[in-house]
């Protein structure tokens, strides 16, 4: 991990536990403001070298100077002293992404370099001082994918305004101390800071018991957690998956320019990983009055927009139950599943059971599959019909006993 020394302003990279202490950055990229790596380097040169550098070295440096990612680094050292930090460690700077391998360690490692960080500083550049809370939450902060895991991983977060006057100061709750207690502190006169707690929730689409650490993360489902993100946007279609591994607890290669595919790898990846049947339970939207509703589709969502409506979904224990396994693009499940008749839908459809219901519903949730016409399909493969809902399965449709199926992962 390379951090940045706030008082020297230079590098020094630490591996394990040789780490020291740190304060991290939370904030908003701006395009063609931001300083990278060989950026900085260059302006560390300047400042040790001065003439010896070529002309056009220092007219790059100076104009590298003059960026607003530039006073947003040293601001953030000036920050973390103030907080009686040495060290500090910024995305912009703190990773070399010219080298692949170093850009893939170190977003496979993000969620625990924000989580393992003493303190992480969130800077909204768009929020004036004074700013009321409704002004707070319609920054593009809270619209950002990589933001979330900022928001969620570190313990302990200090806000501030554009002009990085402190805001509020939350010191969520920790689960290795008998007394689960968090508390949120605004640095100015208001003691109302249960309204900031309120709107973080509000604004980052989180409940409460998540953003304040009152509640595990743990102990949300996987199709919570992709809701959340699923309001967020990144500049690269793939950073939508990459910016979910560490929340998803998952690793994998990056590859830009898969586009789309990423977050279909990132779903195998899970399913592969974990015992959580709500990855699954995701609505594509209603299609067009004019087109059928039983249009068929893998059980994986092709777009992180699916999971929206999947906020309020729990998992259910469920012993004994035959793990998932994944045998190329198929998911082999045995279950006891329900039947409709051909009365009940245009073709004979059977309902998978999911381990998973909405929280204020009693009953798990079903997807609803019909046999796979596709070419080369084998006797048990199936395809998700109705992909636009999810199903409660009623008393009047027939139970089979377990039954081995295939499921495609993707439409073909």
């Amino acid at each position: 991990m390379r951090l940045l020394n706030t008082t020297t302003l230079q590098f020094a990279e630490y591996y394990n536990q040789d780490t020291p202490e740190y304060a991290i950055l939370s904030h908003r990229w701006l395009d063609g403001q931001e300083v990278s790596y060989i950026d900085y380097c260059l302006c560390v040169d300047q400042a040790q070298h001065g003439e010896k550098l070529p002309e056009y070295l220092r007219d790059k440096a100076n104009t590298i100077r003059s960026r607003s990612g530039f006073t947003k680094i040293l601001d953030f050292c000036k920050a973390v002293r103030l907080a009686d930090l040495e060290w500090g460690w910024i995305d912009t700077c703190c990773i070399d992404k010219s080298s692949s391998a170093e850009l893939t360690e170190a977003i496979n490692s993000m969620w625990s370099w924000y989580k393992e960080s003493v303190l992480c500083l969130v800077y909204f550049n768009d929020v004036e001082s004074e700013a009321s809370y409704a002004e707070i939450g319609s920054s593009a902060w809270f619209t950002r994918g990589w933001t979330l895991q900022e928001l969620l991983a570190p313990s302990r977060l200090n806000f501030f305004d554009r002009v990085w006057k402190p805001l509020y100061r939350l010191e969520k709750a920790t689960f290795k101390a008998k007394k689960r207690t968090a508390t949120m502190y605004y640095i100015m006169d208001d003691p109302d800071w249960a309204e900031f707690g309120h709107m973080l929730a509000q604004a980052s689409h989180v409940p409460a018991r998540y953003v304040c650490g009152y509640q595990s993360l743990d102990s949300a489902s996987a199709a919570m957690k992709l809701s959340w993100a699923s309001f967020r946007r990144t500049s690269r279609v793939e950073d939508r998956a990459y910016s979910l591994l560490g929340l998803l607890g998952i690793n994998m290669p990056l590859l830009y320019g898969e586009g789309q595919q990423a977050f279909i790898r990132l779903q195998k990846e899970f399913i592969q990983t974990y015992d959580d049947e709500s990855i699954l339970a995701w609505r594509s939207p209603c299609p067009s009055p004019n087109l059928s509703s039983h249009c068929f589709s893998g059980v994986l969502a092709t777009n992180l927009e699916f999971f929206q409506a999947s906020g309020d979904i729990v998992t259910i224990m469920q012993y004994g139950k035959p793990p998932w396994q994944t045998i190329n693009q198929l998911l082999q499940v045995e279950a006891a599943v329900y039947v409709q008749s051909a009365n009940e839908a245009p073709t004979t459809t059977i309902l998978l059971p999911l381990a998973c219901k909405h929280s204020d519903e009693r009953g798990c949730l079903h997807l609803e599959l019909t046999a796979s016409s596709s070419a080369g399909a084998g006797v048990g493969h199936y395809m998700r019909v109705s992909a636009c809902k999810l199903i409660a399965a009623g008393p009047q449709r027939k139970v089979t006993d377990d039954r081995r199926l295939l499921l495609h992962l993707n439409a073909r």
